[in-house]
């Protein structure tokens, strides 16, 4: 096989071309210069970060024949360890060779001197997957090995090894790198190679890496075979199976807008196409991040008209909670046989939370009439409020279809008895009756829309909190009538599900 992947063609192959690590590579070269070298080092970070590659630049370093600090990559001891030939540099991985009997047959070779270089280095990758007995082996070995010995070991999991080990060894800890170090190797490999990829591309490659070289040059590699040397933002989305930004922005101004229906067409048309439940939810999670960001006042983002407005319409708090929600969603998708479903419900609860009330009811006109004789008028508005009592399980359906977060109120409300032209709403607790007069009146005028268009009768709507007293309602002027009702206190009402019968 000729072709060689981009993360073993760019692997570095001296100090100067590590990305990043610094701290590392300055300390490395330091103690070759200073021959201050230690005989056991442990590298640990996550995976793709270049524990492997400064290993063997170390190993390279120790034995090169022309090289001080740095190696040559020109002498005879550089290039067989540089193609995998020099029988002094061992690599071993301890996920397959994790047992005692491997680290004895090891103990037992470092006694021999090496070969044809100066030190013999063990590169042991992975090394927290040896068994305890294996780590109690390599214990004796590792404090006190040959003068002619250097041990690196290697791990993404420094918690799983034994602190007699750590103790014996000199640490040094891998960051993640930044997603500008990533897009600078990435964009110097375009360079070298003519290919044809935007700076967005570069970015979402980056972000896709978490913090992984390796990781975002497999990427890279995969958009190469499947788009040629001119790389699309699309292709990088088709291979992974995500979302663009363009539609997560969709979704969200339509949740914002309180349009629950169209938001569901256009959640069931991107999953329709192909897109995983679970990345979805994660891209759309990132998004909402973006706009928390923007409302902070990040100014490290690209920022469109559309994530400005996003972030303007919506509280620190109200962009907390959502992002709570969804993170809540997230454990119950990776677990749910119905994911697509839970995701659905997210949506819904996303417009509850946060969408505009949708009020689309038109208000009749209103047409003048000659005032019927005022008795007669009463007895006819009279009847209907018995009717409207009557339908009450109807009229909440009826204001569902407009407003969800208004029906889950008034199912809360028991309507009684109130003077001609009103119907008084009683409630049980002052959380949903604040809840349902808030809003600007905008539940309040919904509900008096709809029973004037299903009744042809303007009624208005009073509000009134079980148990309490006129004295402290008549500060509002729509209560007027509780007093005349009730006396001094509400008529109690009993527990019991209005819609029963």
């Amino acid at each position: 096989m000729a072709y060689r992947a981009l993360y073993r063609t760019w692997r570095p192959q001296s100090f100067t071309d590590v990305v990043g690590q610094q701290h590392i590579v300055k300390t490395l070269k330091n103690a070759l210069q200073q021959e201050r070298l230690t005989h056991a080092y442990l590298f640990t970070g996550p995976r793709g970060t270049g524990k492997t590659s400064i290993a063997k630049i170390l190993a390279k370093a120790v034995n090169c024949q022309n090289g001080s600090g740095e190696p040559c990559n020109q002498c005879h001891t550089c290039i067989s360890i540089q193609e995998g030939h020099s029988m002094d540099v061992i690599e071993i991985d301890a996920a397959s060779n994790r047992g005692i009997d491997e680290m004895r047959e090891l103990r037992d070779k470092v006694r021999y001197a090496p070969a044809e270089n100066r030190y013999r280095a063990y590169i042991i990758d992975e090394v927290h997957m040896l068994t305890e007995p294996a780590f109690n082996a390599l214990l004796k070995t590792l404090e006190e090995p040959p003068g002619h010995t250097l041990f690196i070991l290697a791990t993404t999991e420094p918690q799983k090894i034994p602190v007699t080990i750590l103790s014996r060894c000199q640490r040094f800890d891998f960051h993640r790198l930044t997603n500008q170090e990533i897009v600078e190797r990435l964009r110097e490999i375009a360079t070298d190679g003519d290919i044809d990829v935007t700076e967005s591309v570069l970015h979402y490659i980056a972000k896709y890496a978490d913090g992984g070289l390796r990781d975002a040059l497999s990427l890279f590699d995969q958009c190469l075979a499947y788009a040629g040397k001119i790389i699309t933002e699309k292709d990088v989305l088709d291979i992974l199976g995500k979302s663009s930004k363009d539609q997560y922005s969709s979704l969200t101004s339509m949740v914002l807008e309180g349009k629950i229906v169209d938001a569901l067409i256009v959640l069931d048309k991107t999953l329709e196409s192909g897109k995983d439940v679970h990345q979805f939810l994660t891209g759309w999670l990132s998004y909402w991040r973006e706009i928390l960001l923007v409302k902070l006042g990040a100014s490290h983002l690209v920022i469109d008209d559309i994530l400005k407005e996003q972030a303007s319409s919506l509280s620190k708090d109200e962009l907390i909670s959502v992002i709570d929600l969804l993170s809540d969603i997230g454990k119950n998708i990776k677990w749910s046989t119905e994911p697509r479903l839970i995701l659905e419900i997210a949506v819904i609860k996303l417009v509850n939370l946060v969408g505009k009330e949708m009020l689309d009811v038109q208000v009749a006109e209103k047409k003048p009439s000659k005032a019927p004789v005022k008795k007669e008028e009463d007895k006819e508005k009279t009847a209907i409020i018995e009717q409207i009592k009557k339908d009450w399980k109807n009229i909440v359906s009826l204001v569902g279809k407009k407003s969800v977060k208004a029906q889950a109120l008034l199912v809360e409300a028991v309507p009684v008895d109130g003077r001609p032209g009103t119907l008084t709403l009683l409630f049980n607790h002052s959380f949903h009756k604040e809840s349902f007069e808030g809003s600007q009146g905008k539940n309040r005028l919904l509900l008096e829309q709809i029973i004037s268009q299903k009744y042809g009768e303007d009624i208005k709507i009073i509000c009134i909190l079980k148990g309490e007293k006129v004295a402290e309602a008549k500060e509002d002027p729509l209560v007027d009538s509780a007093k005349e009702l009730f006396g001094a206190e509400v008529v109690q009402v009993k527990d019991k599900n209005p819609f029963d019968k």
